[in-house]
Formats: structure tokens, sequence, C-alpha cells
């Protein structure tokens, strides 16, 4: 009789297992759910271009971006190769919505896995010729096409490459010989002064080749919430522009001003008290 019922039960468990789609020897199937298995990052790209493993610099035809995407239109941009294994550059390029004739070139240091930028760098055209677009690539280095056909260098590193302009300067601090680096109470820029509202500068000490670096900060006159800072180095009598760079601040926080100064670095504040370190060789941190 045991026996019996042990037969009886046998049965059953095996219709159950049959009902079920079980095996006896298949292990269960662990549900993973969705919040372990995609990473959420506001970061993160649809293009998988950016993704991707590339040997070479590449093209990059459209531009996800929403966080910078509420500011600027973006034409296209550049990624390059795969740099000490561990980060690309992305270069995004367009123009300001606010005003449509500036350029704009975004330059990100970004992980491998696109999580997120480590580093990020705004910089308007040297001059107004609407919108920009990457047209050619020949490794760290770009030409940038503005819808006028007006054309630059834009380096991945080191930005925009003008060509060296005459200035006749009226702010002879700008032409004094010193050897430490001052503020600039005011800024004499007739060129940028028709698209910035200037509040103060930076002058730096000699430097070895003789030359000076000079920061200008203000904000956008078509958006006064956007800082931004142009950095020119100048040959040692205040004549020449050698190079010149236009950076805006990572986000908005409305004019900025020189707030204290260390040798290349100073502290740029802006109206509602937020403040970045501006270091005039490479950028906001």
């Amino acid at each position: 009789m045991k026996m019996k019922l042990n037969s009886i039960f046998l049965v059953i468990i095996v219709a159950i297992f049959s009902l079920t789609g079980c095996s006896v020897n298949k292990q269960p199937v662990k549900q993973v759910s969705d919040t372990n298995t995609t990473k959420s990052d506001n970061t993160n790209k649809k293009d998988n271009t950016l993704t991707d493993k590339n040997d070479s610099p590449i093209l990059l035809s459209t531009i996800d971006d929403a966080k910078n995407s509420t500011d600027f239109n973006f034409t296209n941009g550049y990624k390059s190769k795969l740099l000490d294994g561990s980060v690309y550059i992305i270069v995004e390029v367009g123009a300001l919505k606010a005003d449509s004739k500036q350029g704009i070139a975004i330059i990100k240091q970004v992980k491998k896995d696109v999580t997120g930028p480590i580093r990020e760098q705004k910089l308007l055209t040297p001059e107004k010729h609407g919108s920009i677009k990457v047209d050619t690539i020949n490794g760290d280095n770009m030409i940038v096409v503005a819808e006028d056909a007006f054309s630059w260098t834009l380096n991945a590193y080191t930005g925009f490459t003008i060509e060296p302009q005459k200035e006749l300067s009226k702010d002879k601090k700008l032409i004094e010989n010193n050897n430490l680096p001052i503020e600039l109470p005011s800024i004499d820029d007739v060129k940028n002064s028709k698209d910035i509202v200037f509040t103060n500068g930076y002058k730096s000490g000699v430097n070895q080749d003789g030359t000076y670096i000079i920061a200008e900060l203000g904000a956008l006159k078509a958006d006064p919430k956007q800082g931004i800072v142009v950095i020119k180095t100048i040959n040692k009598d205040g004549m020449k522009i050698l190079n010149e760079q236009k950076l805006l601040t990572p986000e908005k926080h409305g004019t900025i001003k020189v707030d204290g100064i260390n040798a290349f670095n100073l502290g740029a504040k802006a109206a509602d008290g937020y403040s970045w370190i501006l270091n005039v060789s490479d950028g906001f941190r």
C-alpha cells in the first residue's frame, strides 16, 4: 500500500512539471530588473558611433546632446580615436540659438563608455559668419565651414586658429612691462564690445617667449545670463593679437568678473555668486 501511494505521488509530481514546462534537471531562470541592466545617465548618447571603437578620427553626422541643445543648434561633429585606452575627444559644432550668426564649438573629453564628459569647453568662433559644420578632418585638426563659406582650422585641443591681428590699444596697462599678473579694471576692446558687455580682466606677467595673456570677462549681449571670457595671446608691445579664444561659462549664472588671481589661475565670479577657477591656458575648471 505504501509503495502504491509513493507511485501515485511520483505520477502527480511528474504531471505538475509537465504542465509548468519545467524538467527536473532545468535550473530556474533568474529574472533581472531593467533598472539593473539599463544604466540611467542623462548624458548617454543614442548615436552608436560614440561607443563604437574607431582607430582614427571620424565625422559625427548628427549630435544628440539634450543638455546643450537648449541653447545651441548643432549641425555635426567630430570624434577622435580612443586616447590612452580610456577617453575620446568629442567636438560638437553649430550656432547659438540666441544669436544664429554666432558659431559655436563644444569640445568634450568623454569616457570610452560615454557615461558623461570629464571636461567640457564651449568656444565661440572668432567672428560671426553663421552656423558652422565640420567639413574635413585631419588628425586632431578639422576645417569648419560657416554658412557664408568662411572657414577656420579647429584643433580638438587648442581651439580655433586665427591669423595674427593688429590691435592698437588705448589701454597703457596692456603695454606696460609687468612681471606679475595684474587685474585690469576695465576693458578696451572695440571689436568684441559689439557682442559682449565686459566687466574687468586679467593680464599675465611676461612669458618666456615675450608674450602676454589677456583675459577679458563679461557676458553676451544677446544672452546676459551667459558669461564669457575672451582669452588673447599678445606680443610684448601689445600691438598684435597672436591668438584669441572665446569661452562660454559651463553654465549660465550671469555676467562674470575676475575675483582673485594666482599666477595663470583666476577666480571667475558670476552675478549670482557662483564661481569657477579659470586657467588662462586650458579654460574653466
